[in-house]
């Protein structure tokens, strides 16, 4: 049985953990399309775009576990960690333009703020075990609505306002953490869920 500390911390950080939670895997998936629907043309470039992607995530992961530090504030990362995944989308819009080789800083630098945020979200809501079917379920829905608002985007306007939008995504993100970090306590634990 938790103690009421551990209530109220959880508490605190839960609804900002799983509202950042929700954007990451919202952002990473909608990018992941995105890119494969720039390269769609030449497959060779799709699968380099998604895979600098995907390792550039497993490194922002391994990134926040290896710079674990045991009093480290997790909200502080969390936001720290979008807003780096917000200027490597930015870098994506504004430099891919003209050559697929350009937008790879982009991919990387977004890459490892959304493999930082994911880690730190994973140890936020960690000690939040029982997450009911019904939030599971909203997340789906809201992950769901977010790729498909992306590819309207997309379809209807340019990807640079789709990626725009993945911005303003991001950012939502960064500012509900960096609220949640100023109006109570964050847990003093390492991103990795070790605990202090």
């Amino acid at each position: 049985m938790r103690s009421p500390a551990e209530i109220s911390t959880a508490g605190a950080v839960g609804e900002p953990g799983a509202i950042a939670r929700t954007i990451v895997y919202s952002v990473l998936i909608s990018a992941g399309v995105l890119l494969l629907n720039i390269g769609w043309g030449r497959p060779e470039v799709a699968i380099t775009l998604l895979l600098a992607l995907l390792l550039s995530n497993a490194c922002g992961v391994a990134l926040i576990r290896l710079l674990a530090v045991e009093k480290q504030r997790t909200l502080a990362a969390l936001w720290r960690s979008l807003v780096l995944s917000a200027a490597g989308l930015l870098l994506l819009g504004l430099f891919g333009r003209n050559d697929w080789l350009m937008m790879l800083p982009g991919i990387v630098i977004g890459g490892i703020g959304l493999g930082g945020a994911r880690q730190v979200t994973t140890a936020l809501l960690q000690p939040l075990n029982s997450i009911s079917l019904a939030t599971r379920a909203a997340s789906l829905v809201v992950i769901g609505v977010i790729l498909s608002v992306t590819l309207l985007i997309q379809s209807q306007a340019s990807t640079n306002l789709a990626n725009a939008w993945l911005i303003d995504l991001v950012l939502l993100g960064a500012l509900v953490a960096r609220i949640a970090e100023r109006e109570g306590p964050s847990p003093q634990s390492s991103p990795t869920g070790r605990g202090s």
